[in-house]
């Protein structure tokens, strides 16, 4: 059975396991994460922080997305501060409701309650050192852009007023795009044969921020309309969850060559958790 795919009583074995198992990283990330949502941008990177330094002191690859994420944050945060958006109140409503998924999505799994299945994914996967640093990265991308902001941008203003967000949803990517060179050298510092996806075809290093702005931030605008428009009804929601889970399974399992390469860039990689975050961050 491919890597992270597991049948669903072994999952909900593990859900049960996790309710009473409250020790060791779990237990740090919780304490981390808080238990209320975040209220503004500076909480909301201030939460971050905490979940790295949680992550790096209990050797947690949870902190390799979060610390990511809190770059990605940072940037959008100094784009709003400058004045870049059209409406910078309305683009910190949506970054707070954005990231306030993601900080409940961690919070349920950490105390053994349900999570979206992108994010369980994403999430089980931290707990094994089999995925390379881009895979883990790329599994955190995945669930935060492909399921959580269509839904969160349909939460963030009425359908009516929808239309008036797609110019600053759009600026996000050429905002994130800023930091795709810094973002890039720090993978590369932990992860020196990265390279080798590039000669297999699969531009698995580009795809972390091409990924995230292009291909799945206009999918997420489409979801973010279909969620409008059905009033996030459950039914769409568990499908774009399983939509995204299905994705983050090809992340894990991708086809033989790319896999091949995978190996190859792991045996490279930088082997402590608390040094890659560090690098990462």
């Amino acid at each position: 059975m491919p890597f992270g795919e597991r049948p669903s009583s072994v999952r909900s074995a593990d859900m049960a396991t996790r309710k009473g198992d409250q020790v060791g990283p779990n237990s740090a990330i919780r304490g981390a994460v808080g238990a209320t949502p975040a209220e503004n941008v500076d909480e909301v990177i201030s939460r971050l922080t905490r979940i790295i330094e949680a992550a790096t002191s209990s050797r947690s690859r949870l902190g390799y997305f979060a610390s990511l994420y809190r770059s990605m944050t940072v940037a959008v945060q100094a784009g709003i501060e400058s004045g870049r958006f059209d409406d910078s109140q309305l683009m910190e409503s949506l970054d707070v409701i954005f990231a306030n998924r993601y900080f409940s999505a961690l919070r349920a799994y950490v105390a053994g309650e349900e999570t979206p299945r992108s994010w369980h994914l994403a999430f089980e996967a931290a707990s094994s050192s089999r995925p390379a640093i881009v895979q883990h990265l790329l599994l955190g991308v995945n669930a935060h852009i492909g399921y959580d902001l269509g839904l969160a941008a349909a939460a963030t203003v009425p359908l009516d007023k929808l239309i008036t967000l797609r110019p600053d949803f759009e600026e996000i990517n050429r905002v994130i795009a800023t930091v795709h060179e810094e973002v890039q050298r720090r993978i590369d510092a932990v992860s020196p044969f990265l390279h080798l996806i590039d000669l297999v075809g699969a531009r698995t290093e580009d795809a972390i921020i091409e990924f995230s702005m292009d291909v799945s931030r206009e999918a997420a605008w489409g979801a973010a309309c279909t969620a409008a428009l059905s009033h996030a009804d459950p039914s769409f929601t568990a499908e774009l969850d399983g939509r995204t889970a299905r994705l983050g399974q090809l992340i894990l399992n991708p086809g033989r060559v790319t896999s091949v390469a995978l190996r190859l860039i792991r045996l490279a990689e930088r082997r402590s958790v608390p040094a890659v975050i560090t690098a990462l961050s």
